[in-house]
Order: structure tokens, then C-alpha cells, then sequence
């Protein structure tokens, strides 16, 4: 019967391996919960967190993309002939590919030069 019971989603108690029970009646030394690591390691996943928003929101671009100024970010977003089939750095990708343009693709790649270097500011530690 035991058996059936573990089988059809009955456990058995919860048996600590701290109750005196297992101990023989002796003083039982208990885990040391590290609360000021876990606060120091809370604080440091907040601080990436909000570097890695900062980042995120460092390719949007109020110009937007050329002739779709209303996708504005700059490292990502669909192609202009994918459907939503993203195409990543698609202003200098489609400036080079679809448009042969090198006016064009140098000032792209100038405006992402220029990104990365603020957002290398942004993200340093």
C-alpha cells in the first residue's frame, strides 16, 4: 500500500534533517543564511539591469530608419522586403545590400559609430 500511495501523488511527511528526531537530542548547528551577500548580490543584478535598459534604449533613434522613420531603432527591425523577418543593423545593411548607396552607408555607419560610442560610456563599470 505504501508503494500505491507514492505512486498516485502522495508523499510521505517531511522529515528535516534538523528535528531533534535525527540528532539524538544534541544542539543541531543550523545553515548561516548570507543576507548581506544576497543584499550586495540583489544591488549588483539592479545596477546591470538598468545598464542593460540604458543600453536597449541607446539604439533608438528619433530619425527612425531611412524611408520607414517610423521603426526608430536602430539595431534591429523587420527588413523592408522580410515581412517581419528582422534584419539586424538595418539601416547600414539595407544602405549596402538593397540600396548600393556608399553616401548612404557611410553616413550609417557613422550614425552606429557614433552609438556605440555612447553607449560603450553607458555600459562601462
Amino acid at each position: 500500500m505504501h508503494g500505491f500511495a507514492l505512486h498516485s501523488g502522495f508523499e510521505p511527511p517531511f522529515q528535516s534533517p534538523y528535528s531533534d528526531e535525527h540528532t539524538c537530542g544534541k544542539p543541531v548547528s543550523r545553515p548561516h543564511f548570507p543576507m548581506p551577500k544576497i543584499l550586495k548580490a540583489i544591488k549588483r543584478v539592479r545596477a546591470v539591469n538598468q545598464k542593460l535598459i540604458a543600453f536597449e534604449r541607446g539604439f533608438i533613434s528619433e530619425d527612425g530608419l531611412p524611408s520607414r522613420e517610423w521603426y526608430k531603432h536602430l539595431g534591429v527591425a523587420p527588413g523592408r522586403w522580410l515581412g517581419y523577418g528582422a534584419t539586424t543593423l538595418p539601416a547600414l545593411t539595407e544602405s549596402i545590400t538593397l540600396d548600393k548607396n556608399s553616401t548612404l552607408a557611410k553616413y550609417e555607419a557613422e550614425r552606429l559609430r557614433s552609438l556605440v560610442d555612447k553607449l560603450v560610456e553607458t555600459i562601462r563599470v
